[in-house]
């Protein structure tokens, strides 16, 4: 089991474009069974949410491509991954600053907690920022074509 834990610190006072992507900011925790693998502070939690919006809709698609989050605001990476093996059909995840052990992730395990994570900060944006956290994904995974 997999689980991806939040907490924004700071939140940009303009949210048009990439600001809210570039400025929520905050820690990142990511637990492996009933054990933290991963606490990162500083993370850009809604750019962190980009990446994982990203590697689900090709999940949904069937791909088992791997996901690889690395930030504009790190030089050292990655922040967090979740990498797919062939051999077991399972993802294995990784960190820069791994505090745990890895634990192999089944697919639909590591869909659901990306899932929840998206849907989780989505509610929280929306009730404590009035932010659609939808549409700034949509925005910065397909931006608009130049007219």
């Amino acid at each position: 089991m997999i689980r991806f834990d939040y907490d924004i610190e700071t939140f940009p006072r303009e949210t048009s474009g990439y600001h809210v992507p570039a400025g929520t900011e905050g820690t990142l925790d990511v637990w492996l069974n009933d054990s933290r693998f991963l606490h990162a502070e500083g993370v850009l939690l809604v750019e962190f949410a980009i990446f994982v919006e990203v590697w689900l809709r090709k999940i949904r698609e069937g791909k088992t491509d791997d996901l690889h989050y690395a930030s504009m605001d790190f030089e050292e990476e990655p922040i967090f991954a979740l990498e797919y093996d062939p051999d077991s059909e399972v993802f294995l995840p990784s960190a820069i600053w791994a505090t745990g052990s890895p634990v192999p992730i089944p697919t639909d395990d590591a869909r659901r907690a990306s899932e929840d994570y998206i849907e989780r900060l989505g509610r929280e944006l929306a009730a404590e920022h009035g932010v659609n956290l939808s549409e700034v994904l949509g925005a910065s995974i397909e931006p608009n074509p130049q007219k």
